[in-house]
């Protein structure tokens, strides 16, 4: 995570201290969670990543089926109500590209909430984050209501795993319209990590072992255990909180893999960082595509549908690296 992303501080409980008289000398002997310990230290490539996790198709379009007489009537609805309309355009244009055939397993609406609205990953990123509701509502057409409860179920994940990318108030501003067009029998309730303390909510700790070790996982394939073990000691050194609001990011939300695969998520936060100007840190989490077990076509979709929406919206990104620039073998820390 970068060291530029602020957020609120949380007191830390991490088995790294043992007392309140932590020693800033011996860091390193006590930030090992995230580092050495996680992962053995080889070198990737794009050549060594699964490509099983999606299934591309040459003329595959993410927008089911439907019936003849069904579709066509679909078809001539969206005519009329969405005339000349660009998001809608790009949507279309991106739904058929991606190459995944089950609308609940793709990520371009997902994406594209990252980047163009105030904060639904791109929507939000670029502060659009009120055309969400038009953009579940165009991924949705035609879907039994069950269906479309899992893309509502993704699109607000996205949202809420990528607010602190680009801060609490665009995720509320994308957030709300969509809640408040919501009709009461449409809302999907389902909270991975509420869901995962719930029984015991008062009594549960803030760090439970299972999080910290997802977190580590995750962050020690996003960087490398050496520069992930660096990276952590070069925020404490800087600022401590800092250094607690990159570890609860991670072990609650970053690494929770309750909806989205670690491939999706970097898929998310790529997108949502570039929409926010930062080209440097879009980079690490574009390489994080491909390091977490997605594909370099994922990578680059990923890329071009954020920029694609940037450029909709009026949204700056800075000089953003093509994927085909992109050191994938690069593992030296941002410290």
């Amino acid at each position: 995570m970068s060291p530029e992303i602020q957020s609120v501080p949380i007191i830390c409980s991490d088995p790294w201290y043992s007392s309140l008289e932590f020693d800033p000398m011996h860091a390193s002997e006590r930030i090992i969670g995230y580092g050495t310990s996680q992962l053995s230290k080889k070198r990737r490539s794009p050549k060594r990543y699964s490509t099983e996790s999606v299934i591309v198709l040459p003329n595959c379009s993410c927008i089911r089926d439907l019936p003849e007489p069904e579709q066509k009537r679909h078809d001539s609805i969206a005519e009329e109500e969405m005339p000349d309309d660009p998001l809608i355009e790009l949507l279309e244009k991106f739904s058929g590209k991606e190459g995944v055939a089950d609308i609940t397993k793709a990520t371009w609406y997902a994406i594209a909430v990252c980047e163009a609205s105030n904060s639904a990953c791109a929507l939000a990123a670029s502060s659009a984050g009120h055309e969400v509701v038009r953009l579940y509502r165009f991924a949705t057409i035609g879907l039994p209501l069950e269906t479309q409860k899992v893309i509502q179920r993704r699109i607000k994940e996205a949202i809420v795993k990528t607010t602190m990318l680009y801060g609490g108030p665009k995720a509320l501003q994308a957030l709300f319209p969509l809640f408040k067009d919501l009709k009461e029998e449409e809302i999907d309730h389902y909270g991975p990590r509420w869901d995962s303390i719930k029984d015991d909510f008062d009594g549960a700790l803030l760090r439970p072992k299972a999080r910290q070790r997802a977190g580590a996982d995750f962050f020690g394939t996003l960087w490398g255990p050496d520069a992930a073990r660096q990276n952590l000691e070069f925020n404490f050194n800087y600022c401590p909180d800092l250094y607690v609001q990159n570890i609860i990011t991670l072990e609650w939300f970053i690494s929770d893999d309750g909806i989205f695969r670690p491939h999706e998520t970097c898929m998310c936060t790529a997108a949502a960082i570039i929409c926010s100007n930062s080209p440097l840190q879009a980079m690490w989490h574009t390489r994080g595509i491909v390091r977490q077990g997605g594909t370099l076509y994922q990578a680059k979709f990923a890329q071009q549908l954020a920029l694609g929406i940037a450029a909709l919206y009026d949204a700056r990104t800075g000089k953003i690296v093509p994927v085909e620039e992109i050191d994938f073998d690069d593992e030296s820390s941002h410290a």
